[in-house]
């Protein structure tokens, strides 16, 4: 496969705006190495690659007039991680271009990975000064990570992967939360 980093470039948005730096994004690969990694065969091997971009099964940026198409959405087999595809049906509906997707993805933060909480019955009838020492207990137990989303994807946090994606696109809607704990401790 090809690497076509190339350092100092941008990224750019569907609004032609440059939305991050290609060292971010690590290795980037040409169509016909998308083409290898997916095993799509015939006459226009490359018009399969452009079908997979409308399906939305494939992530790619524009550099410097052209597409390409980061590593990074890859796993060991060759697919797309799932995850990412639901993402990119996700970011569609919501109108972002595959560069704001793939900024987000790149841009390291503090991700919650387990919160503490104490169950209702554990507080009621508690005084004020007993209920916050116990809250500030529970907070102090709190694991955070910080990391890209997509280094989630390779890390044994995966399974959280959809609600980071869930908070980024719809911070006061997430259903989906990370492991919330009751916690009697």
């Amino acid at each position: 496969m090809h690497d076509k980093t190339r350092g100092g470039r941008g990224i750019v948005s569907r609004a032609g705006s440059c939305v991050g730096d290609l060292g971010q994004l690590g290795r980037l690969l040409g169509a016909d190495d998308v083409v290898e990694a997916f095993g799509v065969r015939g006459s226009n091997h490359h018009q399969g690659v452009c079908h997979l971009l409308e399906w939305g099964l494939l992530l790619s940026v524009e550099v410097d007039g052209g597409e390409v198409y980061p590593a990074f959405q890859f796993d060991e087999q060759g697919e797309v991680f799932p995850e990412l595809v639901e993402l990119l049906k996700l970011a569609a509906k919501c109108s972002l271009s595959s560069g704001d997707v793939c900024f987000w993805l790149t841009t390291r933060q503090r991700i919650t990975i387990k919160q503490f909480r104490y169950p209702s019955r554990a507080l009621v009838g508690k005084p004020n000064a007993e209920r916050m020492r116990l809250m500030a207990k529970a907070e102090a137990k709190r694991e955070e990570v910080e990391m890209m989303p997509v280094e989630l994807l390779r890390s044994s946090f995966r399974r959280h992967f959809p609600a980071v994606v869930e908070r980024w696109l719809a911070p006061d809607q997430a259903s989906v939360t990370t492991e919330l704990l009751e916690w009697e401790g």
